[in-house]
């Protein structure tokens, strides 16, 4: 059996992003700078270089997320290369109800196949 491991960022009424779909609010929220402290840093870049597959929802994998990690990943000079190549080099799944393809050609679509249980 595989581990899974969780990481989020939410606020403490359980919302992951404000009314309007801004995530200002977050800790870090797709920013060219890396604000967090080293101590941080080096935590979520071995969360990142130790897993090997990356679960999206689609809002998520629809969004920037994709295309901002392809952008630092490419950039030698930023010190978020590490984390973005570890993103970028993993098996991406997307989960969605509703869209019919992956807006991306290396994220698979999971759709749901079997019917609710009660």
């Amino acid at each position: 059996m595989r581990k899974l491991k969780l990481e989020v960022q939410l606020s403490i009424d359980g919302f992951a992003a404000g009314a309007e779909g801004k995530t200002d609010w977050m800790l870090w929220h797709w920013q060219p700078e890396w604000n967090w402290d080293k101590p941080l840093q080096d935590f979520h870049t071995e969360l990142q270089t130790s897993s090997d597959t990356v679960l999206l929802g689609k809002n998520m994998a629809s969004g920037d997320f994709y295309r901002h990690w392809q952008q630092i990943a490419g950039s030698k000079e930023n010190p978020q290369q590490e984390f973005a190549n570890a993103i970028i080099n993993m098996k991406r799944f997307m989960f969605s109800r509703k869209l019919k393809k992956s807006p991306w050609k290396d994220v698979e679509l999971l759709k749901e196949t079997s019917k609710k249980r009660s």
